[in-house]
């Protein structure tokens, strides 16, 4: 689960899980979703 935080606030959340699959969440997998949600993040920022 995170956060999508623009100018200190919280506008928005994401979850994901591997509960179809029934794979358990590898460390890379983790580190990807942190690098979309920055991404959205970056996204929500220039929106004017």
């Amino acid at each position: 689960m995170a956060t999508l935080t623009v100018d200190q606030k919280v506008i928005g959340m994401f979850y994901a899980d591997c509960k179809l699959s029934g794979r358990t969440l590898t460390a890379e997998g983790f580190e990807s979703f942190q690098c979309f949600v920055a991404q959205a993040e970056m996204v929500a920022r220039a929106l004017p």
